[in-house]
C-alpha cells in the first residue's frame, strides 16, 4: 500500500456559520473558514489517517511519502486514454 500525498498548501479545515441566518432552507454561506495544511483539497489530518492502517498492515507492505505542495503533476488527466505513470 502506498500512502503518498501533498501539503503545505492552504486548505479549508473548518466551517463557522452563524447560527441567527439558518432559515430552514438552503443553509447560508459560511461566516468565516479556517485554512490548515493540506493539498489545496483535503486536510493534512484526514490525510495522515493512512498512518492509522500501520497495524492493521505489514510495515513491510507500507509505504508513506509526504510531498511539499500539491501532488497536481502527479495526477494524470482523465480520459478513456489515461495511464498512470511513475513520475
Amino acid at each position: 500500500m502506498h500512502c503518498i500525498y501533498g501539503t503545505d498548501v492552504d486548505t479549508e479545515v473548518g466551517y463557522l456559520y452563524d447560527v441567527k441566518r439558518f432559515t430552514g432552507e438552503v443553509p447560508p454561506a459560511p461566516h468565516k473558514i479556517r485554512q490548515g495544511p493540506g493539498d489545496g483539497t483535503v486536510n493534512l489530518r484526514s490525510l495522515q489517517s493512512c498512518r492509522q492502517l500501520g497495524p492493521m498492515v505489514s510495515p513491510a507492505h507500507l509505504l508513506y511519502t509526504l510531498l511539499s505542495g500539491s501532488l497536481d503533476a502527479l495526477v494524470p488527466s482523465a480520459g478513456p486514454d489515461s495511464e498512470c505513470r511513475s513520475v
